[in-house]
């Protein structure tokens, strides 16, 4: 003989599975052409690896002669880490913010935010340095729209997305030894990702 503890279980049990069915779906008409997985953060961080051993086999050189030389070679540094250090730090920052953005709009959303923000940000770092500046500072365009997504999802407060910001800018100034170039390129990239996600309303 069943109890009514026991019914009123099975009963919260069936409208739970309800609402997790419900939220599902939602998901999934909300981004209906959006990302399935990580296979983009994946790509690009299979990319960096290959943008690793790229300069041995690329004439740098040659491809800053052609016209608007400095743009291609600064879109190409968006795979470009500049060395094994660059890279392991580039491939953690990638799948810590990528993983995260990834599923929550077009895969071409996202792979544009990161290729747009990591050019913009080599231009500006190239413009500093007087010249050829090759190292990635696409993932902070990622931070930047990591950010916006924070504060428009309400993970947490305006001043949390603030405190997260600068910490992560102080980090990085003091892996970069305070280089103004490298500098000025992580914080152009991150404004640019920034500017991306709201511009697009990324994520909502």
């Amino acid at each position: 003989m069943f109890k009514r503890h026991d019914l009123d279980r099975d009963s919260l049990e069936f409208w739970r599975r309800q609402r997790r069915s419900a939220e599902r779906s939602r998901g999934r008409s909300r981004f209906p052409y959006g990302s399935s997985g990580h296979r983009a953060t994946i790509v690009l961080i299979a990319l960096s690896v290959v943008g690793l051993i790229l300069p041995y086999f690329l004439s740098l050189g040659l491809i800053a002669s052609l016209p608007l030389g400095s743009v291609w070679l600064a879109l190409l540094s968006t795979i470009m880490p500049g060395s094994l250090l660059g890279l392991i730090f580039m491939g953690i920052f990638i799948w810590m913010l990528g993983s995260q953005l990834e599923p929550l709009d077009a895969t071409w959303k996202y792979v544009v935010l990161y290729l747009l923000a990591g050019t913009l940000g080599s231009l500006a770092g190239d413009q500093v340095a007087g010249g050829l500046m090759i190292g990635s500072v696409a993932a902070f365009g990622l931070a930047g729209a990591y950010a916006y997504v924070m504060y428009a999802h309400q993970w947490t407060d305006q001043a949390g997305v603030w405190r997260w910001v600068l910490g992560l800018l102080v980090l990085n100034a003091i892996l970069s030894f305070l280089q103004p170039a490298s500098l000025v390129a992580m914080i152009t990239s991150f404004a640019a990702g920034f500017a991306f996600a709201y511009a697009t309303a990324y994520g909502r």
